[in-house]
């Protein structure tokens, strides 16, 4: 009755060659692709710009994963496009049931560390935070997972520190408890990861994975939003107290970087969510 594509060309173009008449409905937080450090980049970069917006319209409708314009978090990657598919996109915010969320928790202890990403990526950004915990855990607890499920929740490092303490784990098995928990998170750039904490009023330090465009464009955009800061890897691997210094400006001025995100996330809540995406669905089975 209906053809969902998850970020996917191919069942787009399957359904257009072998079943015209079935409506499709495209689910994704990207319109618009782009490579880095390749030969003749901008070149293909400007063509992907222009062909990408058109092959995604060949759906019927949009499902975009995101905040609507000016509140988009991977605005670089789905605004382009809007001149061309935006007649037929429905932004619908976080994908899940929103509910999972509870009421808006600002406020919390100390600072929460995600490492996450591939493995290779989870140790080159653990290896750029270690100069920093010595002078974070001075100044507020820090807690850090390193993203291992296989290391399970095991503590493998505590020591005090000041007025704080550094505690690294291995795993922990609920992510959005431990975000709920900080006042303060430091992520790696994942559209869902900064969704969730706007949900929960969470400020945060953005540290996108050098050459991984997308993150860097959700970085930008939580710092021209003004919920988070942004740290370049770059520059964080040279210059360690960047973190630092970019930690305690949120701490400093944390009311005003917390009604950004409480205005913000009212427009997330109005998006619907998980539910929005099933009435869209569900207008094409009735």
């Amino acid at each position: 009755e209906v053809v969902i594509s998850d970020s996917r060309l191919a069942p787009l173009v399957a359904a257009r060659l072998f079943a015209d008449d079935t409506p499709t409905v495209l689910i994704t937080n990207q319109l618009v692709s782009y490579v880095e450090g390749a030969p003749l980049q901008d070149r293909i970069n400007r063509a992907l710009s222009g062909l990408s917006p058109r092959a995604w319209g060949l759906s019927d409708e949009i499902i975009v994963a995101d905040l609507p314009p000016p509140y988009t978090i991977s605005l670089r990657n789905i605004y382009p496009a809007m001149r061309v598919v935006g007649g037929k996109s429905r932004f619908i915010g976080l994908l899940d049931d929103l509910g999972r969320y509870g009421e808006a928790s600002p406020g919390g202890e100390g600072l929460y560390i995600a490492i996450s990403g591939p493995r290779p990526d989870r140790g080159i950004f653990f290896k750029m935070v270690i100069p920093c915990l010595k002078d974070l855990g001075r100044m507020w607890p820090v807690k850090v997972s390193l993203g291992d499920p296989s290391m399970g929740e095991t503590l493998l490092y505590r020591r005090r520190a000041g007025r704080g303490y550094i505690e690294i784990y291995g795993w922990v098995r609920d992510r959005l408890l431990e975000t709920r928990k900080a006042r303060v998170l430091v992520l790696r750039g994942g559209q869902t990861s900064i969704l969730e904490a706007i949900m929960m009023l969470k400020p945060m330090v953005v540290v996108p994975a050098e050459g991984q465009t997308e993150q860097e464009g959700n970085a930008e955009s939580v710092a021209r939003l003004g919920i988070g800061e942004y740290v370049r890897s770059c520059e964080l691997a040279r210059e360690p107290r960047l973190l630092v210094e970019a930690v305690a400006r949120i701490f400093e001025d944390y009311d005003r970087y917390v009604r950004r995100l409480a205005a913000v996330r009212r427009v997330l809540v109005g998006c619907g969510g998980l539910r929005a995406a099933e009435e869209i669905i569900k207008k094409y089975l009735s």
